[in-house]
């Protein structure tokens, strides 16, 4: 955070966004709050992460030294259990 947006820092140029949760259930069986928790969490988290991140990158300066794009963003999701 010291540097970004600043004369000489790099700023923010990359996100690894990493989130999973599973709950277990037969389809017929899993709760509504169960499917909203999974949701919130593999999806909207992801999705609030990147559109944070997204924004800190498009408020940067270009850095064609550094790369063409301003940022760049992983995401990825685990849920073994």
């Amino acid at each position: 955070r010291e540097g970004a947006g600043r004369g000489g820092g790099v700023g923010v140029r990359r996100l690894v966004a990493n989130a999973g949760l599973q709950k277990d259930a037969a389809f017929t069986e899993m709760s509504l709050e169960d499917w909203r928790a999974v949701m919130d969490v593999n999806l909207t988290g992801q999705f609030l992460v990147c559109r944070a991140a997204v924004r800190r990158f498009l408020a940067q300066e270009e850095r064609p030294d550094l790369s063409k794009a301003r940022g760049k963003i992983l995401c990825m999701s685990s849920v073994h259990e």
